[in-house]
């Protein structure tokens, strides 16, 4: 984030810096993609429950976005990162309140879909096309999340809607929401961003480091 944060400064600070029109241009474009979609992905990433549909939404966003050089650079770093979007952490996603209760419904019916025949350490990210629905990640090795959550998964037989009112739904998303997280897909994005750009290698660093 520190980086990202520099850049915001040198989008500020431009008009009293030495930039070439190249230097300017690269900066104000990582500034935008910062400002209007890293920073959300940056504050979220700690939120575990959050992780699976944030991941889904911001390659979304990346293939609608008006600046697709940049959007291509922080796709394909983040396509390398994805290796938590497994069957088993998809379990995260039960704990999202922003996933309505039909898409969970379907994560429960998916619950006694076979596993993978392939057994994957993690998702080939660069050739994994990510679905809109997260049910399509969801299969019978999903239940290992809720076993290594140690959490009673008695509630999944009731109606989501009702979900809330479960003491043991609130329990285990209590213990999930306690998994450790690290924004490492959001912050190597920005990164490669920067690198592509080339913004960050300019007079402008000299001149404020100085």
């Amino acid at each position: 984030m520190a980086k990202a944060i520099y850049c915001l400064k040198l989008q500020m600070l431009k008009s009293q810096l030495s930039l070439t029109g190249r230097e300017k241009a690269g900066v104000e474009r990582v500034a935008l993609f910062v400002a209007l979609v890293y920073c959300k992905q940056w504050h979220e990433a700690p939120i575990s429950v959050k992780a699976p549909l944030n991941d889904v939404l911001f390659l979304e966003i990346l293939k609608t976005y008006p600046d697709q050089t940049v959007a291509k650079a922080a796709e394909q770093a983040l396509r390398r990162h994805l290796w938590y979007v497994s069957e088993e952490n998809a379990g995260l996603a039960f704990f999202d309140s922003r996933i309505d209760v039909e898409e969970k419904k379907q994560m429960v019916k998916a619950l006694d879909k076979p596993a993978s025949k392939k057994e994957l350490k993690r998702l080939e990210g660069k050739k994994m096309t990510m679905p809109s629905s997260l049910s399509s990640f969801v299969t019978s090795k999903t239940r290992s999340f809720f076993q290594k959550l140690d959490a009673d998964e008695g509630f999944l037989a009731k109606d989501p809607a009702l979900w809330e009112e479960d003491d043991r739904f609130r329990d285990a998303r209590k213990r999930a929401l306690g998994f450790r997280v690290v924004n490492d897909a959001a912050e190597r994005s920005i990164a490669l961003v920067q690198r592509y750009l080339g913004s960050m290698k300019s007079a402008a660093q000299k001149h404020l480091s100085s």
